[in-house]
């Protein structure tokens, strides 16, 4: 299965977990089915879902909401810029590609070879 089939997979459950189950209810769920030949098709899907959880969720959850959006938006930005210093340091980055190596074969090493750590 290559990134094509994966993507027309993973939209092909999008549109049927959450618009399917609630067609009659969602006026923008009725129409043609997504053409998978081009993105711009998965957007109005995706979005009339979005829409359609976003009326559900109560007022007093709304902030909330927002704020772990824009909480996890901040900390993908830091984690990205730690990442991306930590991998100019000289030295550094392949000594801790080495040290995580190590680790994988230490931990892959016992529980493959020692029947009571599986």
């Amino acid at each position: 299965m290559d990134w094509v089939d994966a993507g027309k997979a993973s939209a092909l459950h999008l549109q049927r977990s959450c618009c399917a189950r609630q067609a009659s209810m969602h006026p923008a769920c009725h129409g043609p089915p997504v053409s998978y030949r081009s993105t711009h098709h998965l957007l109005p899907p995706v979005l009339s879902c979005a829409q359609q959880k976003w009326d559900q969720t109560s007022d007093s959850e709304k902030p909330a909401a927002v704020a772990i959006v824009i909480a996890a938006i901040v900390a993908q930005v830091a984690i990205g810029a730690s990442v991306d210093a930590v991998e100019r340091i000289p030295l550094l980055s392949p000594f801790l590609e080495f040290v995580g190596l190590a680790v994988t074969s230490v931990y892959a090493y016992r529980y493959a070879t020692d029947p009571a750590e599986r």
